[in-house]
C-alpha cells in the first residue's frame, strides 16, 4: 500500500498515513487534510524499495512491490521471497492436478 502515490489513510484528525499499520507514529504521518502534504510523503514517493530486490534479481517485485516500508524502518527483513517461492511451487501443482490430470 505504501508504494502507491494515491493511496493513504487519514485519521480523525485528519493525519494521513501511508499504511494502516503506521497510524499514530507520528515519524510515520505523511500529512494533514488540512495543511497538505509534509516532507515524509515525498521521502516515501523517492524511497529505494526496489534497490535490493534488483539487485538480487528478484522476480516478484510485481507481486510484492520492493516489500513493506514499515518492516524496513523497524530493521526487520521485508523480503518475503521464500513465501513466494512455496506459494508459486503449490499454485503450479494444483493447476497441474485441477487441470492437466482432469483431462486425462
Amino acid at each position: 500500500m505504501a508504494v502507491s502515490k494515491d493511496s493513504c489513510t487519514i485519521t480523525p484528525k485528519g493525519d494521513i498515513y501511508k499504511c494502516v499499520e503506521m497510524i499514530y507514529e507520528e515519524k510515520m504521518c505523511v500529512g494533514n487534510i488540512a495543511k497538505g502534504y509534509n516532507d515524509n510523503y515525498y521521502n516515501f514517493l523517492r524511497a529505494h524499495q526496489y534497490d535490493d530486490c534488483f539487485s538480487k534479481g528478484c522476480i516478484y517485485i510485481p507481486l510484492c512491490g520492493g516489500g513493506c516500508i514499515r518492516s524496513k524502518e523497524l530493521g526487520r527483513n521485508p523480503c518475503h521471497k521464500i513465501i513466494f517461492d512455496n506459494l508459486v511451487s503449490d499454485l503450479i501443482q494444483i493447476k497441474y492436478k485441477t487441470e492437466v490430470l482432469k483431462q486425462n
